[in-house]
């Protein structure tokens, strides 16, 4: 904050005006908002943090979900025949067959048919599926297995994979933008 001055002067009618004057130094600021760019160091780390976080949250839901856990429809028994080889006993856990898809939502990025982009549209990460890996067992791609499962269609039930963030990860997200958006700020002011 700059000088703050107090002071009088005559007014009109005869009477005397009180008159405070408050001069601040918005330098600081214009200064950090001007960093505030797609690029800024706090806005790329903040979009890498988040892309960890979700990737880790959809990994943790798939696997409590793909051993029953949650909303996802069970196995019908003619598959959890086909997936068994002899006379297995134990629980066959939904879509992990191979692991491939689960290996794609892990949040080290590089696996096969994982996909982010940080920063395409401005204070953006966009992460799921996507590219051109096919999936072991077919012809089709990594990404369209997930898609088939989270949408669902005929007979293929619904299992949604990517989902919007828990009220939990929403919070700790809006932690990781203060605290590395008010690190930049306090550099930016000095």
């Amino acid at each position: 904050m700059g000088p703050c001055v107090v002071g009088t002067k005559p007014a009109t009618h005869g009477f005397f005006m009180l008159q405070v004057k408050v001069l601040l130094n918005l330098r600081g600021l214009k200064k950090f908002t001007a960093s505030l760019s797609t690029n800024s160091p706090a806005v790329v780390k903040t979009l890498k943090q988040w892309g960890v976080r979700y990737r880790g949250f959809v990994q943790r839901r798939f696997d409590t979900f793909s051993k029953g856990g949650g909303n996802w429809p069970p196995l019908k028994p003619a598959t959890i025949a086909r997936r068994r080889k002899g006379p297995g006993q134990g629980t066959i856990a939904i879509l992990r067959d191979t692991g491939t898809v689960f290996r794609a939502l892990n949040p080290v990025l590089g696996q096969p048919g994982s996909f982010e982009e940080i920063g395409a549209q401005p204070f953006s990460v966009v992460l799921g599926f996507g590219g051109a890996a096919v999936h072991p067992n077919g012809k089709a791609t990594i990404a369209d297995i997930a898609s088939f499962h989270n949408s669902g269609a005929g007979n293929l039930p619904r299992r949604q994979i990517i989902v919007m963030p828990s009220p939990e990860l929403l919070r700790d997200m809006a932690a990781d933008a203060q605290r590395n958006l008010s690190k930049q700020a306090n550099a930016d002011t000095k």
